[in-house]
């Protein structure tokens, strides 16, 4: 049976849900938490990278993290353009560097549940990956720069948001393969209800491709709508060939994976669109 949306979730998503509002610093408590975080008054990107020092996944899901060393050529980009930047996260991971600009709220005394949601809810937008807290800064309508996205079927869901994909190489011909090829014949590499089948690699964007789409989005440099179009059916389709192969996933996680692809805006980064598509 041919899987549908019956809702109209076009619709749904087009109407704001406002939700930042219970955040905004006009309230007392939470301008007290920005200003006790340093940022009063200052414009700042919210960054999180996802580490294998928080999820115990050196099997499972190991694709979903990557190195914040990649990071800071365009942590110290934000910062020459007056950014500040708020390292999101937990304890566990890593410290990062101490640059002045850059906020390492992962290990900050004042890390919590609440105060992350009134970071994200102030930011000037989220650059982060698809783990934990990105479906936050989707909730508080931020625009999301997603990097080192491993799998195609999380791609950003609004119109302003950007993807840039990790690469995958195929062990068994020995070649990267494009992103067109990827979504629409090699669904073993996309990492959804099983591990990543073992004859694929995903490999991180480097720093140069991280700084270039930060770059990209603020100069509003994107690809053309026919061109996000392009992808957005590509995906569609691909997602319900998908769900119709693999009739012995429950019905919930093939509707819960068919909406998430089909919400997709196909926002590719530009630079990375005309050198991986």
């Amino acid at each position: 049976e041919r899987l549908t949306v019956k809702y109209g979730w076009d619709d749904a998503f087009s109407k704001p849900l406002n939700l930042s509002n219970n955040f905004s610093i006009k309230h007392t408590n939470n301008k007290r938490i920005i200003n006790e975080l340093g940022l009063n008054s200052k414009k700042y990107v919210c960054l999180h990278v996802r580490s294998s020092e928080t999820y115990d996944d050196s099997i499972e899901s190991h694709e979903r993290n990557a190195n914040i060393e990649n990071y800071y050529s365009v942590i110290k980009y934000l910062i020459e353009k007056k950014y500040h930047v708020v390292r999101m996260g937990d304890s566990n991971m890593p410290r990062a560097n101490k640059i002045k600009g850059l906020l390492d709220y992962a290990h900050s005394e004042n890390n919590n549940q609440y105060n992350d949601q009134c970071l994200i809810a102030n930011c000037s937008f989220y650059i982060g990956m698809t783990s934990g807290i990105h479906p936050m800064a989707w909730l508080f309508e931020k625009d999301m720069i997603i990097v080192n996205n491993p799998a195609w079927l999380y791609s950003s869901p609004k119109p302003f948001d950007v993807d840039l994909f990790k690469v995958i190489y195929d062990k068994r011909t020995q070649k990267r393969l494009r992103v067109s090829d990827w979504i629409t014949n090699h669904h073993g590499g996309a990492h959804f209800t099983d591990l990543l089948e073992e004859r694929y690699l995903t490999i991180e964007n480097t720093s140069e491709e991280i700084l270039l789409c930060v770059k990209n989005y603020l100069n509003k440099d994107t690809i053309s709508s026919t061109q996000s179009k392009e992808i957005q059916s590509i995906i569609r389709s691909s997602a319900l060939k998908f769900a119709k192969l693999n009739q012995h996933i429950s019905i919930n996680t093939l509707y819960r994976f068919y909406l998430v692809a089909y919400l997709s805006k196909g926002k590719l980064d530009k630079s990375f669109y005309e050198k991986n598509f």
